[in-house]
């Protein structure tokens, strides 16, 4: 084998090698995507979940039991995937229902409640401001690399500090958020008897 035909073969088996990078890029890209969505799915799905527990502790008039299992229900985490965005929503709403439903059995008074439900869909706003954000990068970026031009360094920083812009607000309204259920529950326990704390 003389040096031309060596040299052959290494551009040809380094293209190869490329190749099947690009391709196994393109397939575990999306498989990476599909499992992240379908984690969040099944953790929003978890945590609606215990919401007929709280149904049954109302059932059963355990109304200060069914307000611990309530606060443990309101999901705090970083959601990412546009598909469990709206479940969020929903999830949240139908917390607040039943944190009606005791204020009126306890017949106390949820003080807070239209702050609680501001700071939830604020929340969820800035959870799909920092999608779009993730989305139109990427959207940008593939369409970049497919034409063959070089990713320009400012659109980068541009996004980063988006995001960051971003997850600073999500970090100032989880702040807001978790004093605001505190006072919303401890209102709603205030018809109650017992004392209860809520952590």
């Amino acid at each position: 084998m003389n040096s031309l035909d060596f040299l052959v073969i290494f551009v040809l088996g380094t293209l190869g090698v490329v190749f099947l990078v690009y391709l196994s890029a393109l397939i575990l890209l999306p498989l990476a995507e599909f499992f992240r969505i379908l984690r969040s799915s099944s953790h929003v799905r978890s945590i609606a979940g215990r919401l007929k527990h709280v149904d049954k502790l109302i059932a059963e008039r355990k109304y200060l039991d069914a307000l611990k299992a309530l606060r443990k229900s309101v999901m705090a985490e970083l959601i990412i995937a546009p598909a469990v965005v709206e479940s969020l929503r929903e999830h949240h709403q139908n917390v607040l229902s039943r944190c009606l439903v005791i204020a009126e059995e306890l017949n106390s008074h949820p003080a807070n409640i239209a702050e609680v439900e501001r700071l939830l869909t604020e929340r969820v706003e800035l959870h799909v401001l920092l999608i779009r954000a993730s989305e139109s990068y990427q959207g940008l970026k593939n369409r970049r690399e497919r034409s063959g031009k070089s990713f320009p360094l400012w659109s980068k920083t541009e996004f980063e500090k988006r995001s960051s812009q971003i997850r600073s607000e999500i970090k100032r309204n989880s702040t807001a958020l978790e004093a605001a259920l505190d006072h919303l529950f401890s209102s709603v326990a205030s018809g109650a008897k017992d004392s209860i704390t809520y952590h």
